[in-house]
């Protein structure tokens, strides 16, 4: 019966996989997906009791609870505050032996009006800059990230979000590293310790930057 049941629940994993592997063409965000995906299929295949599969069972089958609160549609300013032990947070995670911090350091909270923007296609960080500064915007600084995950704890299948401001982290072997927001499973975000290298063919279409009015 557990056998059977492994056999019912490992196919509708590997539908869902499918369904990723058609949905999501950009590799971070089909890599966050099927890696989930992945764990699931495992968990259900080492289940020991009817109760263990169960568990996964419904969890395979449970709805992806929406954005709560929703995301700002593209192009509408909202307003975003950063404080001094957020920054610092960041900072901890992100300077290293290897890397060198280009901008002035965020000493008091700060509030600004920010928005959501999308560049098309870029190949490297300058490019997006200047698209940016077509649409009349400058894009934030990486310390905003944190302040970003904490005011939209989860994504909303629109597309991973980029912190390229000029002021963050550079040098010679990885000339264009910035802060992101990747999409994880049931709309969580997915960023882990490292920064993002914009390399391999660069950030397609769906990528959105936060930016803020020149």
């Amino acid at each position: 019966m557990l056998a059977n049941g492994k056999v019912e629940a490992l196919m509708a994993v590997i539908e869902k996989i499918a369904g990723a592997l058609k949905d999501y063409q950009d590799h971070f965000r089909l890599n966050n997906k099927a890696l989930g995906l992945f764990g699931l299929a495992r968990r259900i295949h080492n289940a020991e009791t009817e109760e263990d599969l169960r568990a996964a069972v419904a969890e395979l089958t449970a709805p992806v609870p929406r954005p709560t609160p929703p995301l700002p549609a593209d192009g509408v300013e909202f307003e975003l505050t950063l404080t001094v032990e957020e920054a610092a947070k960041e900072a901890i995670h992100w300077f290293g032996e290897h890397w060198e911090y280009r901008g002035a350091r965020i000493k008091k909270a700060e509030t600004k009006r920010v928005k959501l923007i999308r560049l098309g296609h870029v190949n490297d960080l300058d490019e997006a800059q200047e698209k940016a500064k077509a649409q009349d915007c400058r894009l934030v600084v990486g310390q905003w990230r944190a302040a970003f995950e904490k005011a939209f704890p989860r994504h909303d299948n629109s597309g991973p979000i980029a912190f390229g401001g000029e002021s963050w982290l550079q040098n010679s072997d990885h000339p264009h590293v910035f802060p992101t927001l990747l999409e994880g499973l049931d709309n969580v975000w997915l960023h882990g310790e490292h920064p993002t290298l914009m390399m391999f063919g660069g950030c397609g279409d769906e990528w959105r930057w936060l930016a803020e009015n020149e």
